[in-house]
């Protein structure tokens, strides 16, 4: 350890070096890390600077650089958080150089950003001093800063142009200059800014990247895409949806300040365009009032192409199509809840949550990726008892990894849920909420926000772009933990752990707000009389959906010849779709029957454990409507394929492409039925009444848990 003397002269010896260049941000992360005693997670440090978590980490590793000259340790634990660790007489002198150092308005990465920012915003060059100037940076400082932003900018295959005399200026592709601003949103832009309230936005990478997107085309093409929504329906996830969004609103802004693309550089040919892209397209510029020229339509045509790719993608008929994955959430419901006396298995969005969150989960394992849990240290200490009781589980399901702590974490998550589900309360007040952490910090967040305040009926979970798309009266009150575009009056932010601070204030805003905002006579209701409709409506869909589903199911058997038992599937799926062409439930039979036949050869269809029962499933548009149906066969079939099996019985189940919610939820749930031990004793060996019967059962209860209804 250095003498107190040292240190004191290595100080002094550094006064015009990094040490003492710190920017604004830096010093305030600093004191709040001097300030906290204990450890610190990324995300306590963002919610109290009022910036993002990847803001954080890249300050994170500059303020490293400037403790370590003086002789302080920034410990970083995994899944618990960050502190600084140093003795007391260098926690003093700390403390009194802060009050003493030169903040500099940027951080060197700021800088280089800026600067690329604003050499994509001009066309002409700009001249050194003029960045030197705006920067507040010295001309060598932003020399130095430019070699770096030459390296960054040739990986779009742009070229930096560096004269003296001439100034600065990014060259190139007008394409890869969009690109760049793409990447940088993506990279230093939350999502929630571009939603949200940019009013007071401290962050100058995010403002200078705001005046690039321009928020105002940035809302009306979304509103023009939300149309579009309700007249073509979209599978695209949330991610995507915003990669999208933002690609369009790059392209149409710098098209409408004239920097346009050459023909060269489309990526679809004038001739590749269909009629489905110049109709979506014509669609889409009639919301937005465009007026282009062609090569920018047919560039923004190119974009929009992904909104029909994810209509025509070949999808499997439920959506847990991974059976493994579905059995090992059903092991683990099964344990847990066997350890602590919870019917867990009646909880319906214990499984769909757990389902959703397994899948990223066990591909990063097989990848051997690992991930950080900044609430861990948080969720041991409050769920001690079934955090212990989830990894005995986890250990107990076989499994060719092992599943670290962070990945526990986020499991125990979900059933601390449900756990505090099984106790809800009345409620008086309809809320949605909007939070960005992830579904098992979404599901945590929602039950403690119902633990704390009973009188709050959390209708759904939803993105920060539907927020703004509900209609107030199907709510009082959105809790979000991102800014929303709404009226201050409707919507309270808060962060995903819920303080204790947080619990009374947006106490204090509901009783001074939100409930003077309802009308008396709403408040008077009974909330489940409120959405009576809309309640009765729902089951009228799902019963309407399954009576369809077992009227139509049927039991075949079919008697093969010894060239069937063979491993050659065709004929037997021949078979299959030539009675479904006969009762018409096809409209064409070879491209079913050839996509079938595809799934067996890659190994994707399933055959259930301990049985000789597989199933047999896919969508496609030539199917006209949902179907399920039994083949048994009098002898065993060789699958052959990528994996040979026993084959007896095949459960057939198609759907068309386009499905409602209510179908494709219904659908899933046979599937989920399929590793019930009694109902594959059902299909294998009981008649077509009784199964039916079977199936009405289970779904009777299906209808009453989806829609919290007892009849």
């Amino acid at each position: 350890m250095r003498s107190l003397a040292l240190l004191h002269c290595n100080l002094y010896e550094m006064k015009d070096d990094v040490v003492v260049r710190v920017s604004n941000r830096q010093r305030q992360i600093i004191e709040i890390l001097l300030e906290r005693k204990n450890e610190m997670t990324v995300a306590d440090i963002a919610q109290e600077t009022n910036v993002s978590p990847r803001t954080i980490h890249r300050e994170l590793s500059e303020i490293e650089v400037i403790l370590n000259a003086y002789g302080i340790s920034l410990m970083k634990k995994a899944g618990i958080g960050i502190q600084i660790f140093a003795n007391p007489e260098q926690l003093i002198i700390l403390e009194q150089e802060l009050d003493q150092m030169r903040t500099t308005e940027y951080t060197a990465e700021e800088r280089k950003v800026l600067i690329i920012c604003k050499l994509l915003e001009n066309d002409e060059p700009i001249k050194l001093f003029s960045i030197s100037h705006d920067l507040q940076a010295a001309i060598p400082t932003i020399s130095n800063d430019l070699d770096e932003v030459e390296n960054r900018i040739l990986k779009h295959g742009l070229t930096l142009v560096r004269r003296r005399g001439y100034g600065v200026e990014i060259i190139g592709a007008e394409k890869a200059k969009r690109d760049a601003i793409v990447t940088l949103t993506q990279d230093y832009l939350d999502d929630s800014l571009l939603f949200g309230s940019a009013e007071s936005v401290a962050d100058p990478i995010s403002r200078q990247l705001l005046t690039l997107v321009e928020r105002e085309q940035f809302f009306l093409i979304e509103k023009a895409l939300w149309k579009i929504e309700e007249k073509y329906p979209t599978s695209l996830t949330e991610g995507a949806y915003t990669y999208l969004l933002i690609r369009l609103t790059v392209s149409i802004t710098r098209a409408r300040h004239g920097k346009l693309i050459r023909p060269e550089e489309l990526l679809l040919n004038e001739r590749e365009v269909s009629i489905e892209d110049q109709r979506l397209y014509d669609y889409f510029a009639e919301l937005v009032l465009l007026d282009l020229p062609r090569q920018e339509e047919v560039d923004i045509m190119n974009l929009l192409r992904e909104w029909s790719a994810s209509n025509n993608q070949d999808q499997v008929i439920n959506m847990h199509e991974d059976l493994k994955q579905l059995e090992f959430v059903t092991s683990l419901i099964r344990f847990v809840g066997d350890r602590l006396g919870v019917e867990f298995d009646q909880d319906r969005s214990l499984r769909e949550g757990l389902l959703q969150h397994v899948a990223p989960v066990l591909l990063r394992l097989e990848n051997n990726e690992l991930i950080r849990n900044p609430l861990l240290s948080q969720i041991k200490k409050d769920y001690e008892d079934l955090f212990n009781i989830v990894k005995a589980a986890i250990q107990a399901i076989p499994l060719p990894y092992v599943i670290p702590d962070e990945e526990i974490g986020f499991l125990v998550m979900h059933f601390g849920a449900a756990l505090v589900r099984i106790q809800q309360l009345s409620r008086k007040v309809r809320a949605l909420l909007v939070c960005t952490s992830g579904i098992g910090s979404s599901k945590l967040l929602a039950v403690r926000i119902e633990k704390e305040l009973p009188q709050i009926e959390l209708l759904a979970h939803i993105s920060w772009f539907e927020a703004t798309r509900i209609s107030e009266e199907d709510y009082d009150l959105v809790i979000s933990t991102v800014d929303l575009p709404l009226p201050s009056d409707q919507y309270f932010k808060l962060s995903p752990l819920l303080s204790k601070d947080e619990v009374e204030k947006l106490r204090l805003f509901i009783q001074n707000i939100t409930l003077k905002r309802i009308p008396k006579k709403n408040r008077l209701e009974d909330p489940q009389s409120t959405s009576s409709f809309r309640w009765l409506d729902n089951i009228r869909r799902y019963s309407q959906v399954i009576v369809r589903l077992i009227e139509q199911f049927e039991v075949h058997n079919h008697s093969l010849t010894l060239h069937n038992v063979q491993a050659d599937l065709r004929p037997i799926v021949q078979h299959m779709c030539d009675l479904l062409w006969e009762k018409g439930k096809l409209s064409q039979l070879q491209p079913v029957m050839d996509r079938l036949l595809a799934r067996e050869e890659l190994g994707s269809q399933v055959m259930l454990p301990n049985s000789g029962l597989a199933l047999f499933h896919t969508r496609h548009e030539a199917v006209l409507t949902p179907t399920i149906m039994l083949f048994r066969f009098d002898h065993p079939i060789n699958s052959g394929g990528k994996y040979d099996q026993q084959i007896e019985q095949i459960l057939l189940m198609l759907g068309p492409n386009e499905m409602d919610r209510q179908t494709l939820e219904v659908l899933s749930e046979i599937s989920a039925m399929l590793l019930e031990p009694s109902v594959i004793s059902s299909l294998e060996t009981e008649d077509e009444e009784a199964i039916k019967q079977l199936l009405s059962n289970k779904f009777s209860y299906f209808i009453q848990t989806k829609l919290d209804w007892r009849g």
